[in-house]
Order: structure tokens, then sequence, then C-alpha cells
């Protein structure tokens, strides 16, 4: 059973942390449905292969989407930039992509490996 947070509980728990959703539109349904714990009347607005930014002054919560359909060197590059500068760095990454790969490779045992092989080597940032 989950704790279903109050909007002051929520603002509370977060004061002064960056999140960040990394990812397909999967994340950004979750990064939709996160921010709207913060701010009900947050609209799904801008477009929708873009970076979505968030963020509540009264609270200092920073809250980040970043469009990254595919676990490649993009995503890799994004993650790791974080990982050098420890001001941008967000206290809490969710990632999620494999879709588009599924997708545009029609579900093919080489997406798979390259998949894998991608998400292997961003593991340890």
């Amino acid at each position: 059973m989950m704790h279903k947070y109050k909007i002051s509980e929520a603002k509370n728990c977060l004061v002064d942390k960056h999140i960040a959703f990394i990812g397909d539109s999967r994340i950004r349904q979750l990064f939709y449905s996160f921010v709207k714990i913060i701010n009900p009347q947050f609209k799904e607005e801008g477009n929708k292969h873009e970076n979505i930014p968030f963020e509540d002054k009264t609270a200092s919560v920073k809250v980040d989407f970043l469009w990254h359909p595919e676990v490649n060197g993009s995503m890799k590059q994004c993650i790791k930039v974080w990982t050098e500068d420890s001001i941008a760095k967000p206290h809490v990454i969710v990632a999620g992509a494999a879709t588009w790969s599924i997708k545009i490779h029609n579900g093919s045992s080489e997406a798979l490996s390259q998949y894998k092989m991608n998400i292997t080597s961003i593991a340890p940032l």
C-alpha cells in the first residue's frame, strides 16, 4: 500500500531537490504525474519530443524531463555530464527507454544486444 502524498507533504519532502526524468514518452508520463503531485494545476503542454522543465520556487524543487527515447550515446553523454558537474547533478534520476529501439529495429536480436551494451555502459555512471 502506497502513501498518497498531499501537496504540502511532497513539497516539504522535496525542498531544495532536483529530480530528473530521462527517457521516452512512458517516462514523460511519469514526469507529469510526479509534477502534478507538487502542482495539480500543471498543464501537459509543450512539444512531445522535447525537454520539459518544471520548477516550484516556493519549495525550491526542480524537476526536469529530458527527451532521450533510446539508450544510446546521447543518453549516456547527458548522464555523464551530471557526474562531472556536482552543481547540476540531480538528487534522483528516473530513466527508461526501450520501446523506440524495439519499434525502430522490429524487435531484432541485434537491437537487443545493442541495448544491452548501451545500458551496461551507462550503469557505472
